[in-house]
């Protein structure tokens, strides 16, 4: 079983080499080694970087004054309520911690990766749509890049796909997608058994 990196932590890792806990803490706060002071008190750091982006500083700029990741800026102005978080976000870290308690290996990759996850060896993103009004949902599965391009999707091994309406889940196998540069998958919620789907279950 492969250990956190954070010293004398024997828990098993979940991202970046490691484990659920520190990973959140990194995740939050730009640093596993600080865990959230209580009585709702901010840690120092924190309150310069929400004052920076009170007056205007982007992320960016934030990220250069403070020596950190912009990815960890933004983590950190949305948990302190500065910024929206993204619900896709919120559904990817349950996934993962679906996926963990399923005893898979799971890895969380970076925010611009092309995949979301990498589970069992597998390249695995995840996708999610609600249930709109032609009881279908819609999913996603790419936009045009900047160069006006479409991505292959069978570069992906394997989709997760989340119905938001009551957070059932489903993989998708890249090789039954039968267009490789399909833009929008559409299922029919009524006929859930006559696609290639397999269910995994659903998300508390």
């Amino acid at each position: 079983m492969n250990k956190c990196k954070v010293k004398d932590c024997q828990n098993k890792v979940y991202a970046k080499r490691m484990c659920s806990k520190h990973y959140t803490r990194y995740h939050r706060y730009g640093d596993y080694n600080i865990v959230h002071p209580k009585g709702g008190e901010i840690h120092d750091k924190t309150k310069r970087m929400i004052a920076l982006h009170e007056s205007g500083y982007s992320s960016r700029e934030i990220a250069n004054i403070l020596f950190m990741k912009k990815n960890s800026v933004v983590v950190l102005l949305r948990h302190h309520k500065n910024l929206r978080r993204s619900p896709g976000l919120d559904i990817e870290d349950k996934i993962g911690e679906f996926m963990l308690a399923k005893n898979n290996k799971v890895e969380h990759m970076r925010g611009d990766w092309y995949y979301d996850f990498l589970i069992n060896g597998k390249k695995t993103d995840v996708k999610s749509s609600k249930l709109h009004k032609n009881n279908a949902y819609t999913f996603q599965m790419q936009s045009l890049n900047k160069t006006g391009k479409l991505k292959n999707l069978h570069k992906v091994d394997q989709y997760i796909l989340v119905m938001t309406d009551d957070m059932s889940i489903y993989l998708l196998k890249s090789t039954d997608i039968k267009n490789p540069y399909l833009q929008n998958l559409s299922l029919r919620s009524h006929r859930l058994d006559k696609y290639p789907i397999e269910f995994l279950g659903c998300l508390s």
